[in-house]
Protein backbone atom coordinates (compact mmCIF):
# COMPACT_ATOMS: atom_id res chain seq x y z
CA UNK A 1 0.00 0.00 0.00
CA UNK A 2 2.46 2.69 0.64
CA UNK A 3 4.25 1.71 -2.43
CA UNK A 4 1.39 2.77 -4.26
CA UNK A 5 1.07 5.96 -2.84
CA UNK A 6 4.81 6.86 -2.57
CA UNK A 7 6.10 5.52 -5.71
CA UNK A 8 8.46 3.55 -6.73
CA UNK A 9 11.24 5.16 -5.26
CA UNK A 10 9.89 4.66 -1.46
CA UNK A 11 11.09 0.81 -1.84
CA UNK A 12 14.52 1.90 -3.13
CA UNK A 13 14.36 4.26 -0.31
CA UNK A 14 13.14 1.19 2.14
CA UNK A 15 15.50 -0.98 1.34
CA UNK A 16 18.64 0.99 1.42
CA UNK A 17 16.82 2.25 5.20
CA UNK A 18 16.66 -1.63 6.20
CA UNK A 19 20.24 -3.01 4.46
CA UNK A 20 22.56 0.70 5.83
CA UNK A 21 21.14 1.44 9.08
CA UNK A 22 19.18 -1.57 10.17
CA UNK A 23 16.31 0.81 9.90
CA UNK A 24 12.54 -0.10 9.50
CA UNK A 25 10.52 2.79 7.14
CA UNK A 26 7.28 1.25 7.43
CA UNK A 27 7.20 1.66 11.35
CA UNK A 28 7.83 4.90 10.45
CA UNK A 29 5.35 5.46 8.42
CA UNK A 30 3.15 4.01 10.55
CA UNK A 31 4.20 5.94 13.69
CA UNK A 32 3.50 8.73 10.79
CA UNK A 33 -0.06 8.51 10.06
CA UNK A 34 -1.02 7.03 13.74
CA UNK A 35 0.25 10.61 14.95
CA UNK A 36 -1.54 12.46 12.13
CA UNK A 37 -4.98 10.35 13.10
CA UNK A 38 -4.48 11.18 16.41
CA UNK A 39 -3.94 15.11 16.26
CA UNK A 40 -6.73 15.27 13.66
CA UNK A 41 -8.67 13.39 15.84
CA UNK A 42 -7.72 15.47 18.77
CA UNK A 43 -8.59 19.04 16.80
CA UNK A 44 -12.52 17.64 15.99
CA UNK A 45 -12.88 16.40 19.70
CA UNK A 46 -11.77 20.13 20.99
CA UNK A 47 -13.54 21.95 18.16
CA UNK A 48 -16.92 20.12 19.39
CA UNK A 49 -15.90 20.58 23.02
CA UNK A 50 -15.87 24.31 22.37
CA UNK A 51 -19.39 24.12 21.05
CA UNK A 52 -21.19 22.30 23.99
CA UNK A 53 -19.23 24.31 26.21
CA UNK A 54 -20.69 27.77 24.55
CA UNK A 55 -23.79 26.34 24.02
CA UNK A 56 -24.70 25.08 27.51
CA UNK A 57 -22.03 27.03 29.83
CA UNK A 58 -22.11 30.49 28.31
CA UNK A 59 -24.81 33.10 28.04
CA UNK A 60 -24.58 36.24 25.81
CA UNK A 61 -27.50 39.36 25.81
CA UNK A 62 -28.30 41.96 23.29
CA UNK A 63 -29.59 45.58 24.37
CA UNK A 64 -30.82 48.31 22.17
CA UNK A 65 -28.70 51.67 22.32
CA UNK A 66 -32.53 53.31 22.91
CA UNK A 67 -33.30 51.36 25.61
CA UNK A 68 -33.00 52.57 29.33
CA UNK A 69 -31.56 49.92 30.85
CA UNK A 70 -28.42 50.04 27.85
CA UNK A 71 -26.80 53.10 29.87
CA UNK A 72 -27.57 51.21 33.57
CA UNK A 73 -25.47 48.03 32.14
CA UNK A 74 -22.63 50.13 30.58
CA UNK A 75 -22.34 52.22 34.05
CA UNK A 76 -22.73 48.84 35.81
CA UNK A 77 -20.14 46.95 33.13
CA UNK A 78 -17.76 49.63 34.14
CA UNK A 79 -17.61 50.05 37.55
CA UNK A 80 -16.90 46.01 38.12
CA UNK A 81 -13.58 44.52 37.86
CA UNK A 82 -13.71 41.11 35.83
Amino acid sequence: MVTSILGPRYAVLSHLLLEDLGFDAAGLISLIVALLTFGTAMKYFFARMNQLWNFYLSASMTIDEGDELFQMVLDWVSTEKF
